[in-house]
C-alpha cells in the first residue's frame, strides 16, 4: 500500500499563523479510515482461506481412515502364535482358524555358475565378427534372452554390464580370485527348479568361456557352484513342494515364510524332520483398530470444524463481532458438511443382518458437554459385534462395495468434497481468492484516491498559507504607511 504521509515537505505551512499541519494530519487520518473496512475484509478472507486449509486436512485424515473401513475386506481377522525357528508365518482377511505341524525338508535355492578363469577383467575375449550374441535361458520358465555385444563388449566387465542391463532372469557378478585370476559369476534372480540356466554364444571364444547346460554337461565350461533346488515341506503329514520360500497358496489366507531346514529326530529309523506347530486364531484386534482409527479422525473432524466456527458473545450494546470468533462462523459451506457426516452416523445399512447403524456397533454421538457431537465407543459392545458377527460387521462397512456400505458411502462423498478440480472445499477457496483479487484491486484504487486527496489539499494548504502571508504582508505595510502619514501631518 502506498504511503500518505500527511506533512511531509510542508513544515513550512504554519508561517501564516494558521495551524494547517494538523489539519491536514487530521484529513489523512480521515481519508485513511476508508482503507481499514477494505483491509479488515482483506484479514477475513486470508483467515477463512487459512482454515479451510486446516479443515480440509481433518477431512484427509477422516477419509483416509474410511478408505482403510472401505477395504475391510483385506483386514486379518486371525492371526497366527508360534515359536518356530524353521519358519515364521502370517494371514490375511481369509484365513480360518486352525492347528497345523508343520515341518521343513528343503529350502529353495537359486542356481549359480561360475565361468573359466581368465587373466583380466578388461580385455577383450570375443573372437572379432559382426555378428555375435549371448543367449541366456530358464527353459522351465520358457524365457530366453538375446543379446547382442559388439566387438567392444566382450570383455569380462563389459558382459557382466550387458547381462545387468538385460532381462534375462540372472545376476551377473565379476569374481576376483587374485590379480591374473578373474571369473564371471551368474545367478539365477528367483530360486527355484524352474529357474535353471542355460549359457550359450555363437562366438566360439565366449561359447568357451561361459557355455551351460544340462542336457550335455560334457560340454559345459562354467562350473556350478549352487545348484537350483525347490523348498519342501510337510503340512500335517502333507509333503508340499514350491519353487521358492515363500508359500503364499498351501492353506487359503496362511502365508509361510521357510527360513531353514527343521530339527532331525535322530531317534527315529530312518532320521525324520520334526514338526513345529501353527496355531492359527481368530484375532479381530486389526479391525477394532481401524474403527477405532475412523471415530478418532472423525472427533478430530469436529474438533476443527468447532473451533474454526466458535462463536465468542460479545457484551450488551457491542457492535463489534469478537476477534475470537473462527474464520468461518456461520460458513454455508462447513454446515452442509457437517450435516452430511452426521446424517450418515445414522444411516441404515440392510445387508449387515441386525447391525443396522454405528450405534449397533457401540458407537454413538455424544449428546451433552463439551464433547457434544463427537463419538464415543462402547468397547465391550463392539467386541462382542466383532466376535460373533465378524462377517455382518464387514458388511456394515462395505456393504456391496459401490452403493452400500457406511464406509463406502462416506468414502464416497468424502472423495467428492475433497476433489481438487470441482470438490467443495476447493470451489470455495476458490472463490475467496477470486473475492481477494478483487478486493486487492479495489486497496489498491482507494489508496490512489486517498494520495491524490492528500496531495490535492496539501497544494491548497500551500496556495493557501502563501496568501495568508502575502495578505499579512501587505496589512502590515499599510498600517506601517498610516503610521508614517500620521506622524507627518502633526
Amino acid at each position: 500500500m502506498a504511503s500518505t504521509g500527511a506533512s511531509a515537505g510542508i513544515n513550512n505551512l504554519n508561517i501564516s499563523g494558521l495551524d494547517l499541519n494538523s489539519l491536514l494530519t487530521n484529513i489523512t487520518t480521515q481519508e485513511q479510515g476508508r482503507l481499514t473496512p477494505l483491509t479488515n475484509k482483506q484479514t477475513a478472507y486470508n483467515s477463512q482461506i487459512t482454515s479451510f486449509g486446516i479443515l480440509k486436512t481433518s477431512l484427509d485424515k477422516l477419509n483416509t481412515a474410511t478408505e482403510s473401513l472401505a477395504k475391510i475386506n483385506d483386514i486379518a481377522t486371525t492371526s497366527v502364535s508360534s515359536s518356530n525357528t524353521a519358519f515364521t508365518a502370517t494371514t490375511t482377511a481369509n484365513a480360518a482358524a486352525g492347528n497345523y505341524a508343520v515341518a521343513v525338508t528343503q529350502i529353495a535355492q537359486a542356481q549359480s555358475l561360475i565361468s573359466t578363469s581368465v587373466a583380466s577383467e578388461t580385455d577383450k575375449l570375443g573372437t572379432p565378427t559382426t555378428d555375435r550374441t549371448l543367449t541366456i535361458a530358464q527353459p522351465g520358465l520358457n524365457k530366453t534372452t538375446t543379446i547382442s555385444l559388439s566387438d567392444s563388449q566382450t570383455s569380462l566387465t563389459e558382459i557382466r554390464d550387458a547381462i545387468n542391463k538385460s532381462d534375462s532372469g540372472v545376476t551377473a557378478s565379476i569374481v576376483k580370485a587374485n590379480d591374473s585370476s578373474f571369473q564371471l559369476m551368474l545367478t539365477a534372480n528367483d530360486t527355484g527348479l524352474k529357474s535353471e540356466i542355460t549359457v550359450q554364444s555363437n562366438d566360439t571364444s565366449l561359447d568357451n568361456l561361459l557355455h551351460y547346460e544340462t542336457t550335455t554337461p560334457a560340454n559345459n565350461k562354467s562350473t556350478q557352484l549352487t545348484a537350483a533346488q525347490n523348498a519342501t515341506f510337510t503340512l500335517n503329514g502333507i509333503a508340499i513342494e514350491r519353487q521358492s520360500n515363500t508359500i503364499n497358496d498351501a492353506i487359503d489366507g496362511v502365508t509361510f515364510n521357510l527360513k531353514k531346514l527343521s530339527d532331525l529326530d535322530t531317534t527315529t529309523t530312518p532320521s525324520t524332520y520334526k514338526t513345529e506347530n501353527l496355531t492359527v486364531s481368530k484375532d479381530t484386534s486389526q479391525l477394532q483398530t481401524a474403527i477405532q482409527a475412523w471415530v478418532d479422525a472423525y472427533n478430530s473432524l469436529q474438533t476443527t470444524i468447532k473451533s474454526q466456527t466458535k462463536y465468542v458473545a460479545v457484551s450488551p450494546g457491542d457492535t463489534t463481532q469478537s476477534t475470537g470468533n473462527g474464520a468461518l462462523l456461520g460458513n454455508s459451506t462447513v454446515q452442509g458438511i457437517q450435516r452430511q457426516l452426521q446424517s450418515q452416523l445414522t444411516s441404515i445399512q440392510s445387508q449387515s443382518g441386525t447391525l443396522k447403524i454405528l450405534n449397533d456397533l457401540g458407537i454413538k454421538q455424544i449428546a451433552t458437554g463439551t464433547d457434544q457431537g463427537k463419538l464415543e465407543v462402547d468397547t465391550t459392545k463392539l467386541q462382542k459385534a466383532l466376535n460373533e458377527q465378524p462377517d455382518n460387521v464387514k458388511a456394515f462397512f462395505l456393504g456391496d462395495g459401490k452403493t452400500t456400505g457406511f464406509a463406502t458411502q462416506s468414502s464416497q462423498y468424502l472423495t467428492e468434497v475433497l476433489n481438487t478440480n470441482n470438490g467443495l472445499i476447493q470451489t470455495s477457496t476458490d472463490g475467496i481468492n477470486t473475492s481477494l483479487k478483487a478486493l486487492s484491486k479495489q486497496i489498491e484504487n482507494t489508496t490512489n484516491s486517498i494520495n491524490d486527496n492528500i496531495a490535492r489539499y496539501k497544494a491548497q494548504f500551500v496556495q493557501l498559507n502563501t496568501l495568508v502571508s502575502q495578505l499579512n504582508g501587505t496589512s502590515s505595510s499599510l498600517t506601517s504607511l498610516l503610521s508614517s502619514s500620521s506622524s507627518s501631518s502633526k
